[in-house]
């Protein structure tokens, strides 16, 4: 392989290794859904769900489509009958015509949501792969490698700790969090087979980083069709995610504005070209969404979170170890305005880093992750510290920083071609890319105004740090094989290898079989994919009618009800399916199975709802007391029972 001529972009068309792994990440979430139908755990059925808003997506494709039906819409709703505005968001008109096309196939829901998800990511990758190769033509392919498949610490601690028989003690999961919560737990991380099973989120991103090719080839060739294909992306982007569009248009004008050869006029055009395209795909969502009151309500009373520090740097440790030289140099080469709002970032991340120290340090939360409270208190010191500290080292060390010659020292020396082992003569990370990373980064731990900013939900900001974080993982590895090869290719293997280990755990473990009686027992919420076959002989005797089960555990039963054809009061579909303010209800059905809620409360609830059946699960049971009321209700009539789970008819059978 010969290098290739500096900043020429590479073919566009991946080779055959770059398809392998495409692909092979792409069959993650098929292979996951044939493992849970032909391998449950013993003494389990599967549910026809796997991760938690499953059934969201099951739902969608079943009803999303005249007579637009919702089995979550409560009795007492003038829409009990069915609305189009029961699906509001636009991924749902996405997931029911997945469900339109499974049906015409004849192939189940359960396996079509997953064939749709494979290809989803299989279409992100491929077009990251499109962006890297001509944004970064010299990091490209170790990029993309650690994009794919890089890790931290959190599969080898899993592995590591198994022999020792601690996985099921009654601790593991409060200590073991830090580790879990961003590498061994599915959804909107910023590793791409953690969004596998989120086809919205790998939809989204897979037009944005097309739009981001298109616009780096504009800017190259100087061509206005291309930036408007980019624009038009971003309008698919953000009509598919409305969190990823603005994002990744954040990035793009990171990427514009180091453009300092151009005019201030010309890249603030390109810009706002750019957010047109942003603008309209959103104002096509907030006008579909906006349908929906009751459920821009639940979401706005949904719980809002900053970014957990240390299980993040659990996650991303060995890049922590590589990029900072790699990082600040790339900074220093910034045009000057971003030069000094990069040392910004990096001055007021260095005092969170610090202020978070002394918090764990006097609450004693370093073995166990106390995080809630940390973001909240310190990140208004960290910015009244950090910013003018890093403007002030900006200023003093001014825009020729003693970083040696272009950003290298004795590292300089290229060593011998190759694909990843070794690479060509070292290639400086782009300033934009450390950019990127620094302004999602110190966005997604923060809680400005004492909490403010947690109305934005900013640990979803790193979802899209993925990409720059491998860029500048891939620099720092390229100019580290120059001069210390052992150790920067250990390195590399310790990231791939730790990637490996966590993608096998998430998928085989923390959502599939392997996991049920151990991790999946600590963390409740990726316990979807089995039942206890208790609640599977007992849910056979459902008929027709709306049921009743917790609002609280997992799985909830009440969308096991809905996949047997049933309607229910409470279930992760309520959030989407309903013209109800979902955290009511939710809370309504606790207060229904608690102990000391009177019986006449109990028996006015059931009927305001129109319910027919009321179950206890087996699964997760309910307090033995409350069942024993239940038993004693005069107007309950027990129908069947197995283990803990037992089923109720209100008024008997018809």
């Amino acid at each position: 392989m010969n290098p290739p001529p500096e900043n020429a972009p590479l073919p566009f068309r991946p080779p055959r290794w770059a398809w392998a792994l495409i692909l092979g990440l792409g069959l993650i979430d098929p292979l996951s859904h044939v493992l849970i139908q032909v391998a449950p755990p013993a003494g389990t059925v599967p549910t026809q769900g796997h991760v938690v808003d499953t059934f969201n997506y099951l739902t969608a494709m079943e009803y999303a489509h005249p007579p637009w039906y919702s089995p979550y819409n409560l009795c007492d709703s003038p829409y009990a009958e069915g609305d189009p505005t029961l699906y509001a968001i636009p991924h749902h008109h996405l997931f029911g015509a997945i469900g339109t096309v499974g049906s015409w196939l004849h192939v189940p829901p359960f396996y079509m949501m997953s064939l749709a998800n494979g290809l989803g990511l299989v279409f992100y990758l491929f077009a990251v792969y499109a962006f890297l190769v001509s944004a970064v033509p010299r990091l490209a392919h170790r990029a993309f490698v650690l994009f794919c498949l890089g890790g931290g610490l959190g599969g080898l601690l899993y592995v590591l700790t198994g022999p020792f028989g601690v996985h099921t003690h009654p601790q593991f999961g409060e200590y073991f969090l830090r580790y879990f919560l961003y590498e061994l737990s599915e959804g909107p991380r910023f590793q791409p087979w953690l969004m596998t099973a989120r086809l919205y989120y790998t939809l989204a991103f897979g037009f944005g980083f097309l739009a981001l090719t298109a616009l780096w080839h504009a800017m190259a060739k100087d061509k206005k069709g291309l930036l408007v294909l980019a624009a038009v992306l971003f309008a698919c982007t953000t009509l598919a995610n409305f969190r990823v569009g603005p994002m990744l248009w954040g990035a793009a004008a990171l990427i514009i504005f180091c453009r300092a050869e151009w005019p201030w006029k010309r890249r603030i055009g390109w810009v706002a070209a750019l957010l047109g395209g942003v603008t309209v795909g959103g104002a096509i969502a907030i006008a579909m969404v906006s349908r929906n009151p009751e459920l821009l309500e639940t979401v706005a009373r949904s719980a809002r979170l900053a970014l957990w520090f240390s299980p993040f740097v659990s996650a991303t440790f060995f890049y922590w170890i590589l990029i900072p030289g790699t990082l600040l140099r790339a900074v220093n080469q910034a045009p000057q305005w971003l030069r000094y709002a990069g040392w910004s970032a990096v001055g007021y991340i260095s005092a969170y880093a610090v202020l978070y120290g002394l918090y764990q340090a006097y609450y004693g939360n370093f073995l166990r992750t106390g995080e809630f409270q940390v973001a909240v208190t310190m990140t208004d010191y960290a910015l009244l510290l950090g910013v003018p500290l890093g403007c002030s080292f900006a200023w003093w060390k001014g825009p020729a920083a003693r970083w040696g010659h272009n950003g290298y020292h004795a590292c300089a020396a290229p060593p011998a071609v190759g694909l990843i082992t070794s690479e060509v003569a070292p290639t400086p990370a782009p300033p934009w890319a450390a950019l990127w990373l620094l302004a999602f980064f110190a966005l997604s731990f923060s809680a400005w105004g004492q909490g403010w900013f947690l109305k934005y939900t900013p640990d979803r900001f790193i979802i899209v740090i993925g990409v720059p974080l491998a860029i500048l993982g891939a620099a720092a590895i390229q100019r580290g094989l120059g001069c210390c090869p052992p150790i920067f290719r250990g390195l590399q293997g310790c990231i791939i290898g730790c990637g490996v280990l966590s993608l096998l755990v998430t998928w085989l473990v923390s959502y599939g079989p392997l996991g049920y009686h151990s991790l999946q027992q600590h963390y409740s919420w990726t316990r979807n994919a089995f039942m206890n076959q208790a609640d599977a002989d007992t849910l056979a005797h459902l008929e027709d009618g709306v049921v009743l089960a917790p609002s609280l555990g997992a799985p909830l039963m009440g969308d096991l009800a809905v996949m047997q054809g049933n309607a229910t009061v409470h279930g992760i579909g309520s959030v989407d399916y309903t013209r109800h303010i979902a955290n009511d209800v939710r809370a309504q059905v606790a207060d229904f199975y608690h102990p000391d809620t009177p019986n006449a409360l109990r028996e006015e609830l059931v009927e305001k709802w129109c319910v027919r059946y009321v179950y206890c699960p087996d699964t997760d049971p309910v307090d033995p007391a409350t069942v024993a009321q239940l038993r004693a209700s005069e107007w309950l009539v027990e129908v069947a029972a197995n283990g803990d789970a037992v089923l109720f008819a209100v008024g008997g059978e018809d």
